[in-house]
């Protein structure tokens, strides 16, 4: 191939005749880009000649450019031997190979020639060449005889240029201008049009003014234009004083061709002022008052001038009288600030010369300033401090101690004038003052002073002026006390405690004594002298030791006196006294002689003895020697050795001082095959210094089933013959395990995965692997069989080996052909033609191959077809024997049978031959309906159908051009196939347009019309959406419908109005798609809503219950006849009922998750007819437990913050704000309340895990009743649904659980366990691990627990019980037969809480005989960390959300009553509640906030916690604490037991955090590594354990965020009260690690607040330096961003971004375009605003995105006629009577009623009409609607059965928000009527015989009724959705008038 694109053959061909060759060629530019294109050559003889041209076009073929669309421009021909042939035009890749098609090359009838047309509109002036430089085109032309051989010649059409443009105008407007007063002739503009032709004498432009009147001025007059270049020029002078722009019309001709209708062009011409007059001041002189005390800065006056100039800039200065700059002017505005202090002491006024000056001109004015006196000079004390000196104790008062004065500056002020006061200490009642003659102040004393109290007073003396109303002047005074000698010494303590060591010499200090003397210690009064006072007595004080010890006289330091020996005496006491010269005090000391390490430490016991599992852990506790010694100080010297007996160092040994133990532990791993098994440890104890003793320990390691069974080899292969026997040997396979016992005994078994149809069995006991089945190469070809030898020990130990059997071919199988064959022969062309050559292969390896036989099966088809067979070649050629119509058949097969010469095997194959069409029948016109589903209303571009004009003839040769519509705005139509494409982002609505439909000229043009209804979908509608999977059915059939009936998609949606009860306008199957990989099978995807939409559960649940309306008959019940009659369902096959890619056991080996997923590209269905534009929505199963494993995203708006949170985009994921009542982390309702009696409720099915934990808590206080229950409710829909189910009860107030895997049930009860229906709550865990099911009452906190430190045991026959499903069965259900060990909980229906829904429809295994409904409350179900929200389930009964029954004591007894906890979750029973607080919150109602403290480097705090208040328990442990950093690395938390060696700790590991414990048993690990907490956010972790259950949790838990872990065998861990540390591991004071930098806040135990840097209840927290109060970040400090970003801290990091109002384009900001997008629907105009867009609604719309369509009502004016006011009085004075009877009859007859009308106190009892708040309405509604008028009357309170509800005073009720009304949604007139119906039948129901006419709300207003809200407008005039926005309250209202049931 040359760079010409011109390709040669490169070998000789002939090899390849009659082969057709495919192979790409690929284009490449000097960029990089590239394009390929697909090449077919077909190879044929040299004999066969290509068609010869007749004419070789060499001069180019000139035409006009307006030739028209459809004119042939020339007639070519060519010859061939093999006709007919096909004329047509090669396109190229660019405009001058004719691409866009401008011409087209048909053949003619008889396919002698062929014709050239035009094809589409040319254009001299837009035809482009590369090559030439005339306009030109280069058409290849082809023809092609009937052996598809081609012929090539090329023409050139050249166009001509036509006159056929005129000349436009380059601008429409163009906007200039002129200075006044400028010359005639001045330029202006100089206009400019453009005549796109390209002959220059048809290219000449002239210009002229145009004679039209501008605002009735000749504005045309005043310029002139040059005719030839267009320059415009002034005809006169102009005064912008008098017009300020002038306007005129100009138009632009072709010189050579006159036109009537020019283009034209609109020139305006501002003009521009000149600066020709002069500035002026209103004044000559200006006068301003300011006071002295005015503000600097402050303004005082605005001075300005006029000017008659337009857009002049005056300038304003103070040019005199600006004494020391006391006044400022702004320039630009005339301003004047006040710049110094005014003082009117120093100046009274100021005279300022001001000016204002234009550039030119100058104007002066003069400004008077006039200074007011204030009282701004304070008054000043002749001394700022007076000190004086009074003796104490004298009690000679009142008297004077002290004159004072001050002075006052003002000018003019009285001294007379100054009151005197004092303020501070004493000033109330010691000390007084009073004015003197000479106006100074005495100070007089008036009570006795103590110096021993205060030895200083100090307060201040206050002059006021203005007669004590002006200003202030202060002096300070300070009274020194003197001191007498009136105290006597005392001594701190009644008894000193010290210590010295034996053999101390003498002069040792052992201790200090200090006493204190009150009186002055700079004074003898206070000086004090110390001594020994000799004290001993035989009797009473025999350890005197004033013999052995002294004091120093002034310093009080007892010192080593004689020789002390604590072998003597181990303690003395000595007194001593203390003396100021007059009084005395004494004291005792009492001092412990300290001990020197002089003993040897002893082993308590001599012999130990431990036996150990061998599958103990290295580091777990074998066994503890204790030892004793006589020394006190022993403890920090002992040491624990193994000495000897410790073969290959096994053990080590570990010492604690405190206890004095050595605790024995596994050093190295533990084997019991290894020898040794048993081990004699000796072991010694010393302290350092003497001598050491020795104890043994006898360590016997147990056998454990560790082994496992070793096979010889690995790998082993076989060959065998595929026809090899059954039962035949095929090998002996051999294992060894060389434990003992069962433990060493096994049997041989074939992995049953490996081996799905069973052909081969091994001997359980011999390893000999035989034929157990028959065999087929061709269908397997090799075995891979997995071998196993199970162990019989326990649990059992599995080795395995793998066995490749190889299979041999022997000759069995009949020969095929080998390709499915499918030829295409022409119709309408004459026999024969050649048709396809097939080809027989045998799939046997030997000998496999022909000579064959062939006869055809169908003969009839040999009348059109001929066949003749090479059977040694194994072949057959075909024929055809006559002329063929595609109208009458499309397509033949022959079928024929083959035979092998060397077997009697007989094959088969088929032949298919396709009849291609041609185009020899007209198309019609047709109406093309287009239904499309866009999400969210953001649908991007995408082909929605094809324009329908049906034609019998399948080639598609047609031309789509679109009629001109203002609906084309939103779609293109590709004119080569009819495609209809929407543009990205089409609003909802219906449009339509027109397209006319070409084929090629053959036939008449038709018009054919494309409607499309375009319909939003929100994403709640989808994430709500039901689904149904159908068989045996394509999409494009589902929405295909007949002449007589419906679509089944139409049928589809008419059937869910009844099953689900919803408006049909507010059900939309939005989702119709042809399932991958599954043939005829289609998934269904719908929504259904009042005001929010219904939950998928309710919804798929709805169908299950109604499945047989979707068969294809069902029984519909005759009302009239009252009997069944036979109706026609939707009869299609059902699949799945929902869809779920999961409900397989095959799908995943482990877990399985759906993840559902919105695929942004829609998925089109087309039919002739119509087409469906679909949501593309799949689900994709994902082999791992979605519930662990689910990340925290962004927020989501559908399952981010449900129940009205708040939901707020954080680093993290996302964090929530949820409304009260709502306490899980995504804003969850956590409890549920059900009454008995049928109840129950439905929510999402239980996704569990193959390794799965799922727990509930409950209260209440009956025996009986159904908890839950997941599993089929229907009979099965397909062989393929699962039968598992997994069901909860309490029978006799135990649980009992029942599950099924899917191979038969099993069942667990607990008979030893206590009855839970005792009114507290209680929790449930089953725990489920494949087929092994454990289920956990309370944790068992019942248990006891017995524990040392080599084993744990716990008995739990109270409260634990496991079991293991049937053993694996192979599923029926699978279609490869794979055998399944069934170990999932396969479930699709939803989860019923409660109870089960009973109705009719519904059916359940047969084996499960319910308890019926539960009556209590539950809480806090969760499985696999994913928290149920109990707020709004798809269907319920007797159900409500909450738990009244304890929720009730969460509320204060305060009126109005108020939640307990405010920062925090209640937790209550029926008796009382207490608050759990938020993260960060502390208090008994969580009401104050914890403060946040900052860690720096190597900062910690330690804690000493207070046992006591906190409540330590060795079985349980809750920790929780707030941590935020950037750190990646620290400790957060630990904790331990007194040697630390168990303990409990959090710490961060790359960012993430992990938990470590060791209860004894080795250390164990949980990491939460997929969930970075190194962000800079607040984070709060809390580690919870009960026994070996141990739970971490992040912010809540759920997902990543929460890890459980029961790994550990032992139970308990005593904490050391000393030990817990917080932000570093500190140990020997010094040595500190794993610090942590940060910020740490909230450190709890048990609930209970620590503090960090003040001691609590709970605990004395002891931080170290670098701890401080607070949580700063000053990261923008340094203002580290260029302009004009700004710096934005978050926390420690910063982040440069624009400002508010604008986005980041390169290293700039620019303003946002808020109205870029085209916010602004139907026409409205969007202005872009700060930080903001504002639409512009055009009339008829409203709403801030013009979205609300405004309908007016229009009502006539009311009149009364004189008869109507009439009438109208009379009808008042007979209400006025009726009023005053009914106030009679109600005064007697409200005895009776209070008897009658004993109300439930459960029911809801309401008033009818409530006062609302304006704002927000609804916070004073009482919970719900008045249903008090349609009671039905009972005789007795009934009562619950937990414990009957308060009844709270309606003034008093709560006024938490009422939720949304649950299950089946309301049909209002129902209900209404039902109780009325109730109470009208009830024989005993009061009132009796009198009718009692009630008004209700609405009725006689001029609101009409709530039912007026559906009744009074259309539907497109009513939108009730945003009712659903006021509240829970108003939900219900939303959905009976705004789209739920009729």
């Amino acid at each position: 191939m040359n760079q010409e694109g011109e390709i040669f053959t490169k070998i000789e061909v002939t090899p390849l005749l009659g082969q057709v060759e495919t192979f790409e060629v690929e284009a490449r530019d000097e960029g990089g880009r590239n394009r390929r294109a697909e090449v077919q050559v077909t190879v044929s003889s040299s004999s066969d000649d290509p068609p010869q041209w007749t004419e070789n076009w060499e001069n180019p073929l000139i035409i006009p450019e307006d030739t028209p669309v459809g004119d042939v421009i020339l007639t070519v021909a060519a010859t061939s031997l093999y006709t007919p042939l096909t004329y047509s035009i090669v396109l190229g890749q660019k405009p001058e190979t004719n691409n866009p098609k401008k011409f087209d090359l048909e053949s003619s009838v008889t396919q002698l020639e062929g014709f050239i047309k035009v094809f589409d509109d040319l254009d001299f002036e837009t035809t482009k060449s590369s090559a030439f430089t005339n306009q030109r085109f280069e058409l290849k032309l082809q023809a092609r005889d009937t052996k598809s051989i081609s012929s090539f010649t090329t023409l050139v059409v050249q166009l001509q240029d036509v006159n056929d443009n005129i000349p436009q105008f380059t601008l429409s407007v163009y906007e200039t201008a002129v200075p006044e007063e400028r010359e005639i002739g001045t330029s202006v503009v100089q206009v400019e049009a453009i005549d796109k032709d390209v002959t220059p004498e048809f290219r000449q432009v002239e210009y002229e003014i145009l004679q039209t009147n501008f605002k009735d001025r000749e504005d045309w007059s005043k310029f002139s234009i040059d005719h030839n270049t267009g320059l415009i020029r002034t005809a006169d002078k102009f005064d912008r004083e008098d017009i300020d722009y002038y306007q005129i019309l100009v138009a632009a001709r072709e010189t050579n061709r006159p036109s009537n209708n020019p283009d034209t062009a609109v020139v305006r011409i501002n003009i521009v002022d000149e600066n020709d007059n002069e500035p002026e001041f209103s004044k000559n002189l200006f006068t301003v008052q300011v006071p002295e005390d005015r503000d600097v800065g402050s303004s005082i006056m605005m001075v300005t001038a006029t000017d008659a100039d337009q857009g002049g800039t005056l300038r304003y200065l103070i040019t005199e009288g600006n004494t020391g700059g006391t006044f400022e002017v702004q320039p630009e505005t005339g301003e004047i600030r006040l710049g110094a202090p005014l003082d009117f002491e120093k100046k009274t006024s100021y005279v300022l010369k001001y000016s204002a000056n234009d550039g030119l001109f100058v104007a002066d004015t003069e400004i008077r300033v006039n200074v007011e006196n204030i009282n701004d000079e304070r008054p000043e004390f002749e001394e700022l401090v007076y000190q004086i000196t009074v003796l104490e104790e004298d009690d000679t008062f009142p008297r004077s101690i002290l004159t004072v004065k001050a002075n006052d500056g003002d000018i003019g002020a009285a001294p007379t004038a100054i009151v005197y006061s004092l303020i501070g200490s004493g000033t109330d009642d010691i000390f007084s003052i009073s004015g003197t003659d000479d106006n100074a102040g005495e100070i007089f004393l008036n009570a006795k002073l103590d110096r021993e109290e205060k030895s200083e007073w100090s307060f201040l003396v206050k002059a006021k002026d203005d007669n004590g109303i002006g200003l202030e002047g202060f002096a300070q005074v300070i009274v020194t006390v003197g001191d007498v000698n009136d105290h006597d010494p005392v001594f701190g303590e009644l008894e000193y405690v010290g210590s010295v060591e034996e053999n101390s010499p003498v002069g040792t200090s052992v201790m200090t004594l200090t006493a204190t003397d009150a009186d002055d210690p700079n004074t003898p009064n206070g000086e004090l002298s110390y001594f020994v006072i000799d004290a001993y007595d035989p009797i009473t004080n025999p350890n005197d030791g004033s013999d052995f010890f002294s004091i120093d006289a002034k310093t009080g330091v007892v010192k080593v006196k004689g020789a002390l020996d604590r072998e003597q005496k181990d303690e003395y006491d000595l007194t001593v006294a203390a003396s100021d010269g007059l009084n005395e005090a004494t004291t005792t000391a009492k001092i412990t002689i300290l001990d020197k390490n002089d003993n040897s430490p002893t082993f308590i016991d001599g012999d130990y003895k431990a036996t150990i599992p061998e599958t103990l852990k290295v580091g777990a506790t074998v066994l503890t020697l204790s030892a004793m010694d006589a020394d006190s100080t022993s403890s920090e010297n002992v040491q624990f050795t193994i000495v000897s007996g410790n073969v290959g160092d096994q053990f080590k040994i570990m010492t604690d001082g405190v206890t004095l133990t050595g605790i024995v532990q596994v050093a190295r791993p533990l084997d019991f095959e290894v020898a040794p098994n048993s081990f004699v440890l000796n072991i010694e104890v010393t302290d350092g210094v003497n001598q050491a003793d020795m104890a043994s320990a006898a360590v016997i390691i147990s056998d454990v089933n560790d082994v496992i069974p070793e096979f010889e080899e690995t790998l082993y292969e076989r060959t065998v013959a595929e026809d090899i026997a059954v039962e035949t040997s095929i090998i002996t396979v051999i294992a060894t395990d060389d434990e003992m016992g069962a433990n060493g005994d096994f049997v041989y078994k074939i992995d049953e995965n490996t081996d799905p149809e069973g052909q081969f069995a091994i001997g359980e006991t011999s390893g000999r692997v035989t034929v157990a089945k028959g065999l087929d190469r061709e269908t397997v070809e090799e075995h891979v069989l997995t071998l196993l030898a199970v162990d019989k020990g326990t649990p059992p130990q599995t080795g395995t080996a793998t066995l490749i059997i190889t299979l041999l071919d022997v000759a069995d199988s009949p020969p095929h052909f080998s390709e499915p064959y499918v030829a295409e022969v022409e119709e309408s062309v004459a026999a024969p033609q050649f048709v396809v050559t097939v080809t027989a292969v045998d799939d046997d390896l030997t000998p496999g191959g022909p000579p064959f036989s062939f006869d055809l099966v169908n003969e009839e088809v040999g009348e059109q077809f001929s066949w003749e067979a090479d059977e040694t070649a194994g072949t057959v050629s075909i024929e055809t024997k006559v002329k063929f119509d595609r109208e009458e058949q499309e397509f033949y097969e022959m079928k024929f049978e083959i035979r092998e010469g060397l077997s009697s095997g007989i094959g088969t194959g088929t032949v298919t031959i396709t009849i291609l069409d041609i185009n020899d029948h007209p198309h019609k016109p047709a109406t093309k309906e287009m239904l499309v589903y866009s999400y969210e209303g953001t649908i991007p571009e995408s082909p929605i159908g094809f324009v329908d004009a049906p034609d019998q003839d399948v080639i598609e040769d047609k031309t789509y051009v679109p009629i001109d519509s203002p609906d084309l705005d939103y779609f293109k139509v590709d004119s080569d196939t009819g495609e209809v494409t929407i543009l990205a982002n089409t609003p909802g609505g219906v449009y339509s347009f027109k397209v006319t439909v070409s084929d090629d000229g053959r036939f008449p043009d038709v018009e054919s019309t494309v409607t499309v209804t375009v319909k939003e979908i929100p994403k709640e509608a989808v994430f709500s959406s039901g689904s149904i999977r159908f068989l045996d059915i394509t999409a494009e059939e589902f929405i295909t419908a007949s002449e007589t009936k419906p679509s089944k998609l139409d049928q589809l949606h008419d059937l869910l109005v009844e099953i689900i009860g919803a408006k049909k306008e507010n059900i939309d199957i939005f989702g119709i798609m042809n399932v991958p990989g599954k043939e005829r099978t289609i998934d269904v995807r719908y929504s259904a809503h009042g005001s929010p939409y219904y939950p998928a559960e309710q919804l798929d649940g709805a169908v299950l219950a109604n499945l047989d309306k979707l068969l294809p008959t069902r029984l519909v019940f005759n009302k009239v006849e009252h009997k069944f009659d036979l109706a026609e369902g939707l009869g299609v096959t059902v699949g799945q009922v929902p869809i779920d890619e999961c409900i397989h056991e095959w799908v995943c080996e482990s877990s399985c998750t759906n993840e559902f997923v919105v695929d942004p590209t829609p998925t089109v269905v087309n039919t002739p007819s119509q087409s469906f534009t679909a949501i593309t929505t799949y689900l994709v199963p994902v082999c791992e437990c979605g519930a662990l494993s689910k990340p925290v995203g962004p927020c989501d708006g559908v399952t981010t913050c449900v129940n009205g949170g708040t939901c707020t985009d954080t680093e993290s994921g996302h964090s929530c704000e949820c409304q009260e009542g709502f306490e899980g982390p995504e804003c969850q309702q956590t409890k549920r309340s059900f009454k008995g009696d049928g109840s129950f409720a439905w929510f999402e099915t239980i996704r569990q895990c193959e390794d799965t934990h799922l727990s509930l808590e409950i209260i209440t206080t009956k025996a009986d009743g159904t908890l839950l229950y997941n599993g089929p409710i229907t009979k099965s829909v397909s062989e393929e649904d699962p039968e598992d189910f997994i069901l909860l009860e309490l029978d006799g107030g135990r649980p009992v659980l029942t599950i099924n895997l899917g191979s038969g049930s099993v069942t667990l009860q607990i008979p030893k366990a206590a009855p839970l229906n005792d009114g507290e709550w209680h929790k449930l865990d089953v725990f489920r691990t494949g087929q092994f099911v454990e289920m956990i009452i309370d944790l068992c906190q019942s248990a006891s627990v017995a524990e040392d430190h080599s084993s744990s045991a716990t008995d739990t026959s109270t409260c634990k019980t496991n079991a293991t499903t049937p053993v694996p069965n192979i599923s029926r259900k699978n279609t490869d037969k794979k055998p399944i060990i069934q170990v999932h909980l396969n479930l699709n229906t939803p989860l019923q809480l409660g109870g089960v829904d009973i109705s009719e429809g519904f059916t359940y295994p047969e084996e499960i005989e319910f308890k019926g409904g539960f009556d209590g409350c539950m809480q806090n179900l969760n499985s696999d960390g994913y928290l149920f929200d109990l707020q709004t389930p798809g269907k319920q009964k007797n159900s409500e959300p909450g738990c009244p029954r304890t929720d009730e004591n969460c509320m204060t007894n305060d009126i109005p009553p108020e939640p307990k906890c405010k920062n925090g979750t209640c937790i209550a029973d029926l008796d009382d509640a207490y608050c759990v607080c938020y993260p960060g919150f502390m208090g008994e109602r969580c009401d104050q906030e914890t403060p946040a403290h900052d860690f720096a480097d190597d900062s910690y705090v330690m804690y000493q916690l207070n046992e006591g208040n906190l409540e330590l328990d060795e079985r349980e442990a809750n920790y929780q604490i707030m941590m935020r950093t950037r750190e990646r690395e620290g400790l957060i938390w630990t904790i331990s037991n007194q040697n630390g060696l168990e303990f409990t700790t959090l710490e961060l590991v790359d960012g993430t955090v992990r938990g470590r414990w060791n209860l004894g048993d080795g250390e164990i690990t949980a990491h939460l590594d997929q969930f970075q907490v190194d962000n800079g956010e607040w984070h709060a972790i809390q580690f919870t354990r009960y026994d070996n259950y141990v739970t971490i949790k992040i912010d809540g838990g759920g997902g990543v965020r929460q890890i459980e872990n029961r790994e550990s065998t032992h139970q308990t861990l005593r904490v050391d009260p000393n030990s817990l540390m917080v932000g570093a591991f500190v140990q020997r004071a010094v040595e500190i690690t794993q610090n942590f930098e940060g910020c740490i806040n909230d450190p709890r135990i048990n609930n209970r607040y620590l503090g960090i840097m003040s001691a609590t209840d709970y605990a004395t927290p002891l931080p170290s330096n670098g701890v401080s109060e607070g949580c700063p970040s000053d990261s923008c400090a340094d203002d580290p961003c260029p302009v004009p970003f700004v710096c934005v801290d978050l926390w420690r990091e910063y982040e440069c971004r624009c400002p508010k109002g604008q986005e980041q384009v390169g290293n700039d900001c620019i303003p946002l375009d808020e109205c870029e997008s085209n916010p602004c629907q139907n026409g409205g105009t969007c202005y872009d605003e700060d930080n903001a867009f504002r639409c512009d609604c055009l009339p008829g719309w409203k709403g801030i995105y013009c979205e609300v369509e405004a309908v007016a009502v229009v009502q006539p004016p009311l009149t009364f006629s004189i008869g109507a006011i009439i009438a109208i009085l009379v009808c008042l004075l007979l209400i006025l009577i009726l009023l005053i009877a009914f106030v009679m009859y109600k005064r007697n007859n409200d005895r009776k009623q209070a008897l009658a009308f004993a109300i439930d106190p459960e029911d809801d009892i309401r008033e009818n009409f409530i006062n609302y708040n304006e704002e927000g309405g609804g916070e004073e509604d009482h919970d719900a609607y008045d249903v008090g008028t349609l009671r039905k009357p009972v005789d007795t309170v009934s009562e619950g059965s937990v414990e009957p509800t308060k009844i709270i005073p309606t003034e008093q009720a709560p006024t938490k928000a009422a939720p949304r009304p649950l299950g089946d949604e309301p049909n209002v007139g129902d209900f209404i009527n039902d109780r009325l119906n109730n109470a009208d039948d009830d024989p005993n129901a009061p009132p009796y015989d009198t009718l009692l006419t009630f008004d209700y709300e609405g009725e006689g207003s001029t609101a009409g009724s709530l039912s007026s809200l559906n009744s009074s407008s259309t539907e497109d005039e009513q939108n009730y959705d945003y009712l659903n926005n006021w509240g829970p309250p108003f939900k219900k209202l939303a959905d009976m008038y705004g789209g739920g049931e009729d």
